[in-house]
């Protein structure tokens, strides 16, 4: 009787060590992208900013076709500006809630799935950042992500340098209340 409890305590052990292992289980990333969805190929990423709280919150949308995408964001979780990234299937290319909306597509260079975004993004931490302490920093997040899928070749060399001209561009539309200039950046930990 002893050995098999044991032996049940050591399986659910290993399982609770195995789920902890699991970058998926962070409490730093919320994940709402069914299995059948992370097959998808990402063929684009949307750079998509609209107002909250009076100043421009950006992420990305992940274009998947058949009108659908997958969200990338990390917005402010606490007051201390820890962020949460959530990555979550939707219906829809991009938020419509917003008429003063700003979006600009860069494609994939090759098929990309939602699954390996998802692993790069966790491989590289993105999901433990911190913004500054006024709050911003979640366009220097977007930058980052995007960086990242340059560097591994999911973009062509050069885009980020492009996204970031025409974020400049929006800065200088939307004025410095709205988006702060220079861009502000938080901290990866």
């Amino acid at each position: 009787m002893q050995s098999a409890l044991g032996g049940l305590m050591e399986a659910a052990a290993a399982r609770q060590a195995r789920a902890a292992s699991n970058p998926e289980n962070r409490d730093t990333v919320v994940i709402q992208v069914p299995q059948h969805i992370r097959a998808k190929v990402v063929n684009s990423m949307l750079l998509f900013g609209a107002p909250s709280n009076n100043v421009i919150h950006w992420r990305l949308f992940g274009q998947i076709g058949g009108g659908h995408s997958v969200e990338l964001n990390s917005p402010k979780l606490d007051y201390h500006m820890n962020t949460r990234m959530f990555i979550t299937h939707r219906t829809y290319e991009s938020s419509d809630r917003s008429d003063d909306k700003f979006g600009e597509k860069f494609a994939f260079q090759m098929p990309v799935t939602v699954d390996e975004v998802i692993s790069l993004l966790l491989e590289r931490k993105r999901d433990q950042y911190v913004l500054y302490g006024t709050g911003s920093g979640c366009r220097f997040w977007c930058e980052t992500v995007m960086a990242d899928f340059e560097s591994v070749g999911w973009f062509a060399p050069g885009t980020v340098q492009l996204a970031h001209q025409w974020l400049d561009g929006i800065a200088g539309i939307v004025g410095q209340e709205k988006m702060p200039m220079p861009m502000v950046k938080g901290t990866f930990f």
